[in-house]
């Protein structure tokens, strides 16, 4: 990464300072007085971190490689949020918080800390994200690592992708992380004759048409939907639905562990991907 910023034409620290660019539409919509949208990461490791060598890879690593790190989120006259460039205390950003000694296990002060990450909104008086070091056992791992990013510095590929910037290879330390080439699927191959023996040209025609309405029908019926529902109808009532100020309640923090052979199996019987996979689990 660093070398890839090094080799562009545009500096890109230079267009921030006299720019002052300003935050994408969606960023500012997660940005507002009544909608604050944050990130969390939470890396359960084998291993007590060392926080020093840690802070090391965010000043060198993590910084160059996403200048809204080193931004602040302004808002000029005209209500327009803009980033600024300024200089980052990197222990602003770092936690490392201390429990009652004498535990055989951490995991009830762990999750009551995450879940005050989650209620606790992010100091818009310096960058947007924090890393809190917790090395305590729980049930599950010897250290926990929670990063709390503001949604608006990146989205989900943009951070994955500034994650593996950070990290190594485990046998070779010196190597970024790598992944093995995806296998593409194969291909479906259809009959050029659709079910009532036409050529396949027309099968294509009616098979396009009775999309098109399909999609017509559903988009129709969607909006007409949420029509109604705004104004008259009320939502359906699920079991995961809550009263009605439930999102002021305080949270908790559970979590369920699924086996990946259990998820390999599905994506092999299915012909899927792991991630998708594990979208449905959720």
């Amino acid at each position: 990464c660093l070398k890839f910023l090094e080799s562009m034409d545009l500096n890109v620290e230079a267009k921030f300072i006299k720019d002052k660019e300003p935050v994408s539409p969606l960023g500012q919509t997660f940005s507002t007085s009544l909608l604050s949208v944050s990130v969390q990461a939470i890396f359960e490791l084998e291993k007590p971190m060392d926080v020093c060598s840690t802070k090391k890879v965010i000043r060198d690593i993590l910084l160059p490689c996403n200048p809204r790190f080193c931004c602040l989120m302004t808002e000029d006259k005209h209500g327009v949020l803009h980033w600024e460039k300024i200089d980052v205390n990197i222990d602003d950003h770092v936690f490392v918080p201390e429990f009652p000694p004498g535990q055989n296990d951490y995991d009830e002060f762990v999750n009551e800390y995450i879940c005050n990450i989650h209620l606790t909104p992010l100091q818009k008086c310096r960058p947007l994200w924090e890393f809190h070091f917790l090395n305590y056992n729980t049930s599950s791992a010897r250290a926990t690592l929670i990063v709390n990013m503001h949604h608006s510095l990146g989205d989900g590929t943009s951070l994955m992708s500034l994650v593996f910037c950070c990290v190594t290879r485990a046998d070779n330390p010196n190597l970024q992380l790598t992944f093995p080439s995806s296998k593409s699927l194969p291909r479906k191959t259809t009959s050029s004759y659709g079910s009532w023996g036409f050529p396949g040209f027309f099968y294509g025609i009616l098979h396009g048409l009775f999309m098109l309405v399909l999609v017509m029908w559903y988009t129709i019926s969607d909006f007409v939907i949420s029509l109604l529902r705004m104004r008259w109808m009320e939502d359906s009532k699920m079991p995961t639905r809550g009263p009605p100020g439930i999102e002021m309640l305080p949270k908790v923090m559970s979590s369920v562990t699924f086996p990946l052979e259990e998820i390999r199996t599905i994506k092999n019987s299915v012909g899927g991907v792991t991630f998708s996979i594990s979208l449905l689990y959720f």
